[in-house]
This record gives C-alpha cells, sequence and structure tokens, in this order.
C-alpha cells in the first residue's frame, strides 16, 4: 500500500463514517422531532378535553347562552386539533378513532339537549318523558365526556412512553456510532503506523 493510498484512507474511510453517523442522527432526530410534535398535540387535546368536562358539567348546571357559547367554541377547538393529527401506531389509531367517535357523539347531545332547554315550554309544562329524556341525555354527556378524557390520558401516555423510546433509541445510536468511529480510527492508525514505521 502506498502512502497516499494509506492516507486517503485515512481520511475518506472517517469520513464516510462521519457522513453516516450524521445521516443516522438526522433521521433520529427528524423522527423524535415528529413524536415530540405529536406529544404537545395529544396535550392540547387533552387539556380541550379537561375543559370540555367541565364547561359540559357548567352547563348541564347552569344552562345558559353563555355556557352554551363556550362549550360549542371548546368543541370547534377540540375538533380541529384532533382532524390535524394522526399516528401510525395501532393502539393510537384506535384511541384517536374514539375520541373522534366520542367527540361526534357529545355533540349530537349536547345540539338535543340545548333544544331542550331552549324550547318554549315551561318547566312545569314539560311532559315527564322529556324530563327523564333530558337526565338521560345529561348522563350521556357526562359518560361520553369522561370517555373522552380517559381515552386522551392513555393517548397522552403512548405518546410519552413512544418519545422516550426513540430519545433512548437516538443516544445509543450517538454512543454506538461514536465507539465504532474511535475504533475503526485506532485500527487505521495501527494499521498505517505499523506499515509506516516497519522497517
Amino acid at each position: 500500500m502506498t502512502i497516499k493510498r494509506k492516507i486517503l484512507t485515512i481520511t475518506i474511510l472517517p469520513s464516510a463514517l462521519i457522513a453516516g453517523l450524521v445521516l443516522a442522527l438526522l433521521l433520529s432526530y427528524s423522527t423524535v422531532y415528529e413524536t415530540m410534535r405529536k406529544d404537545r398535540m395529544g396535550e392540547k387535546i387533552q387539556q380541550g378535553v379537561f375543559q370540555l368536562n367541565i364547561l359540559t358539567s357548567n352547563y348541564i348546571m347552569y344552562p345558559s347562552e353563555r355556557p352554551k357559547q363556550q362549550w360549542v367554541l371548546q368543541h370547534k377547538s377540540i375538533q380541529h386539533l384532533i382532524n390535524t393529527i394522526s399516528f401510525q401506531n395501532d393502539e393510537e389509531k384506535r384511541l384517536l378513532s374514539n375520541i373522534r367517535d366520542k367527540h361526534r357523539e357529545i355533540n349530537a347531545d349536547f345540539q338535543e339537549l340545548t333544544a331542550i332547554y331552549e324550547s318554549p315550554e315551561s318547566v312545569q309544562d314539560k311532559q315527564q318523558s322529556t324530563i327523564s329524556y333530558e337526565e338521560r341525555l345529561k348522563g350521556q354527556l357526562l359518560i361520553h365526556t369522561d370517555a373522552m378524557v380517559s381515552d386522551t390520558v392513555r393517548l397522552s401516555d403512548l405518546n410519552y412512553a413512544s418519545l422516550l423510546k426513540h430519545l433512548r433509541k437516538t443516544s445509543l445510536i450517538v454512543i454506538s456510532s461514536f465507539i465504532a468511529v474511535m475504533i475503526i480510527m485506532l485500527i487505521i492508525s495501527y494499521i498505517v503506523g505499523r506499515s509506516i514505521f516497519r522497517p
């Protein structure tokens, strides 16, 4: 092996290894970034569902225009969030699908409940069947919002676990790549040094 070839080997091989390391890191960091973005979106959905749960209770206890408008705005905000997020994991997809279904059911129940409250009949004139239907709607609303809260908490936990897994994987790639580069550099230096100093 000529000196020129040895110098080329010393420079090209480590450069290729470092380029590979940088590419692996970029891919890992893009995955981590995407997971972190989904985690933030999941947290926003979770906070929105908690607020919707509170607004649902407020409207049930004090049915008036202001809590109704707050509920509608919060519902639209959550709708936007759950329409813009997507997952690859089957369990996360299932939970998001459950959240979307419950979200639609809650809206339908809420619209029916507001129609009952806004009907021109006085409380005394309401039929017993209407009152029991109203109570059933209230119960469904609370059950569905509680189910949404549970699903968003579970979704957030899964996403956080995925984030930790990707961070550990990225750390492992960095450490193992650094060790591999160091070992290869030592081997190359040893081989080149031995051939240069050999009598």
